[in-house]
């Protein structure tokens, strides 16, 4: 619930072990879920950040590349795409 309704993806800074601090599981319990239902924590969080980029585009047409991928949780335009990049090819 942290990552995704209480929007933790839009922190650049996320970790799997803010998460635990947010829950009563263990990190490896934690790892395992996110592993098994969602294909890693990381593919989780970054499916969540480019979803919000278009959302984030579409609700602001003038908004920058640059400015839309750090309002989503990336660190850069340049991390943004390269997350698109390789999910794309998966």
């Amino acid at each position: 619930a942290f990552v995704n309704k209480g929007q933790g993806f839009l922190d650049p800074h996320l970790r799997i072990d803010s998460v635990v601090g947010h829950c009563s599981y263990s990190r490896t319990y934690v790892s395992h879920v996110f592993k098994t239902h969602f294909g890693g924590f990381s593919s989780y969080v970054n499916t969540l950040r480019l979803k919000h980029y278009d959302q984030y585009m579409a609700q602001h047409p003038n908004a920058t590349k640059e400015a839309a991928a750090q309002e989503s949780g990336f660190i850069s335009y340049v991390a943004y795409y390269k997350v698109k990049d390789r999910l794309e090819r998966e």
